[in-house]
């Protein structure tokens, strides 16, 4: 009988993926930690982003991705685990035991650095 993708991504969350990539939790923040620096790095973007953040933005890729092959299995499979992630990070495990090897960055407390601003606050005016 074949495997619902809820069943797929079930397997592949709670089998050898942590075998392979280690704790789910601190590789979301690791890659969360990776991706606040770029964004400071390469965009000059204040942000700390977390383990969820992650697992939502891969979501969103995959989504992206389901839009040109909507019944892509893979990808669906990868959507359902990603949201399963999200659950097990909220509610079920305590993954997040050992530090992240990147520390998010701590945002500098000047207020006048426009990327500190919100968003609405951000705008430019043309003038």
């Amino acid at each position: 009988m074949k495997k619902t993708i809820l069943q797929e991504a079930q397997e592949i969350i709670h089998g050898d993926r942590e075998q392979t990539y280690g704790n789910p939790g601190v590789n979301l923040e690791n890659i969360a930690a990776l991706w606040t620096v770029f964004l400071e790095k390469r965009h000059n973007v204040i942000v700390s982003l977390a383990a969820d953040d992650v697992a939502h933005m891969m979501i969103y890729m995959k989504m992206a991705r389901l839009m040109h092959s909507p019944r892509h299995r893979d990808s669906l499979v990868d959507v359902a685990g990603y949201a399963g992630l999200v659950d097990k990070i909220d509610t079920h495990e305590k993954w997040l035991q050992n530090t992240p090897l990147f520390p998010p960055a701590t945002p500098t407390s000047d207020d006048d650095d426009p990327r500190h601003l919100s968003p609405e606050a951000a705008v430019i005016s043309a003038d």
